[in-house]
């Protein structure tokens, strides 16, 4: 079977891994049954957008930028 201690502990890190990911998919269906958002926890796309807006206003505020005058 296993004789490797290596093994092993690929053995027992893939379980937890599994573990893991079986604990996670559970709590997300038992918020589901309670009808509670599953997704509450997660940033909106609204979010990202404003978060990203304020962070390059900041950079703008930060950094002058100089304006070429064009030749006509």
């Amino acid at each position: 079977m296993i004789n490797n201690w290596q093994e092993w502990a690929v053995m027992i890190i893939l379980i937890i891994c599994l573990g893991i990911i079986a604990y996670k998919t559970y709590l997300f269906f038992r918020s589901a049954t309670k009808n509670e958002n599953p997704c509450a926890g997660c940033v909106s796309s609204c979010e990202l957008k404003r978060q990203l807006g304020t962070k390059g206003e900041d950079c703008n505020k930060s950094i002058k930028r100089k304006h070429k005058k064009c030749r006509e």
